[in-house]
């Protein structure tokens, strides 16, 4: 749905990913995309470190601008957080 970049040091990147499901999330992990990636971690161990968790926020957050990342996953989330800002 959306990725988000940020800089964290000199050599340290970190992107954040927004999927609308679980299920479209391992469908990807299946796809030709990620076995790309995962050949290319083979090969070069130290250039990235991988981890996955996933989020389930009990409640929407509030935007100052336009709905970002898991607010942008679902309208009835979207309304919300744009009638909160």
């Amino acid at each position: 749905m959306q990725v988000k970049a940020g800089l964290c040091g000199p050599q340290e990147l970190v992107m954040v990913s927004y999927w609308r499901s679980e299920k479209s999330l391992k469908e990807f992990f299946r796809g030709k995309a990620h076995q790309k990636m995962m050949q290319f971690v083979a090969k070069n161990p130290l250039s990235l470190c991988l981890y996955n968790e996933i989020y389930q926020p009990p409640t929407v957050g509030k935007y100052l601008h336009e709905p970002q990342g898991m607010a942008k996953l679902n309208q009835s989330l979207q309304l919300s957080a744009v009638s909160a800002s």
